[in-house]
């Protein structure tokens, strides 16, 4: 025997899954056909479209990041030099001028009080007039 039945369009849970379960009685053969017509929601296509787009997003930028690393490489390869930066050299040479004026200003007994001990410009931060 077949036994079909027909359900209304709110029968079935919006999300989540379906429960089906099938008895039998002393049957040698069945056959159960099942035919659900299903509608996706406004929802459902709004998070696909985001999560789609947020992955091909990424995947962008990952290719573009792979893209520039190659592209300095190769220039760095062509230039046969690559870019640190300020001179480590240069560097040590403001630190120690800097160490000679700080340490000169303390052995004089200028320490910012003093009058004329600090000259500064109307648009310029103060500095140990030396």
């Amino acid at each position: 025997p077949i036994m079909s039945k027909h359900m209304k369009n709110n029968a079935f849970p919006k999300k989540g899954k379906i429960a089906i379960s099938t008895r039998t009685h002393n049957a040698k053969r069945f056959t159960i056909v099942y035919q659900y017509t299903l509608q996706r929601t406004n929802k459902s296509m709004d998070d696909w479209r985001i999560n789609t787009y947020n992955t091909i997003i990424q995947a962008y930028r990952n290719r573009k990041a792979e893209f520039e690393d190659r592209l300095a490489a190769k220039k760095a390869a062509e230039t046969g030099s690559v870019d640190f930066g300020t001179n480590p050299a240069l560097k040590k040479e403001i630190i120690d001028h800097e160490m000679k004026k700080n340490v000169i200003s303390i052995f004089r007994g200028n320490h910012f009080e003093d009058i004329g001990a600090i000259s500064k410009g109307p648009e310029e931060e103060p500095q140990i007039d030396i």
